[in-house]
């Protein structure tokens, strides 16, 4: 019964430690939004860099990602023999 009182004791202060640490974030957070209005500009560009300018890597990693989930789809239609695909029999 001990133990079983432990757990819960540590589980509830666990519970109200990361809600403070929520909260406290959460007030950092109201607290610096009037800070947008000063640094549009530099928002702006963080959103250019971080989004428009990594539009390359996102097209290669989703050509790569479509090329093996294709590869693999087909590897699976093979294997059931569902379809007759001539450009696999050499796989």
């Amino acid at each position: 019964m001990k133990r079983f009182i432990q757990f819960f004791g540590r589980k509830f202060i666990q519970f109200f430690s990361e809600l403070g640490e929520y909260s406290r974030m959460m007030s950092q957070v109201i607290l610096s939004l009037g800070r947008v209005f000063k640094d549009r500009r530099l928002i702006v560009d963080q959103m250019l860099h971080v989004g428009v300018n990594s539009l390359v890597l996102v097209g290669i990693i989703g050509l790569f990602t479509g090329a093996v989930s294709c590869w693999q789809a087909a590897y699976q239609i093979k294997g059931f023999n569902i379809i007759q695909l001539s450009w696999l029999s050499n796989y």
